[in-house]
């Protein structure tokens, strides 16, 4: 947009921490310059070994909410979905939901562009479909006989499923 964009980074370690940035456009004023880049939210992401996947999604409220899924390098390979409010001048952030996803390192997440409260993660062999509920997380592996339909609505062109 106009306003510029917010990025995602994770950390590697024992208190792994995602960052949210936002890169400015430079005004006419300052143009051919590069976008100025500010960090703008430090959140505990809950996992213990590093951040091993990102993925932005619409929030589940306004325009000016955000939802983040994150999958983690532990053992567990766990996934968490944070909800981000940019409304105010420092954003927010609350830990949604997070579940074990298994003992395949997820490579990919992609969200569904459609549904807020959905998901697919990627890793060797092997596609999972989440679903946010109130309860938390809830996932299926998707096999051999799910359409391949089912699957193209939430991997961007730029996905590799490995």
């Amino acid at each position: 947009s106009g306003a510029g964009c917010i990025v995602a980074t994770g950390d590697l370690g024992e208190e792994a921490r995602i960052f949210l940035w936002r890169s400015e456009v430079p005004t006419a004023a300052s143009e051919g310059s590069a976008p100025a880049v500010r960090s703008i939210l430090s959140i505990d992401s809950g996992h213990t070994v590093g951040v091993g996947a990102l993925a932005f999604a619409p929030g589940p409220g306004d325009a000016e909410s955000l939802r983040l899924v994150s999958a983690g390098l532990d053992s567990s390979n766990k996934v968490s979905v944070h909800d981000i409010d940019l409304a105010t001048a420092t954003p927010v952030c609350r830990l949604r939901c997070s579940s074990a996803s298994g003992n395949h390192r997820i490579l990919h997440i992609a969200p569904n562009p459609h549904d807020a409260n959905s998901f697919i993660t990627c890793a060797p062999n092997e596609l999972t479909r989440w679903r946010v509920t109130q309860y938390g997380l809830s996932h299926s592996r998707l096999g051999l006989g799910d359409t391949i339909a089912t699957v193209a609505g939430f991997l961007s062109r730029t996905a590799a499923v490995v």
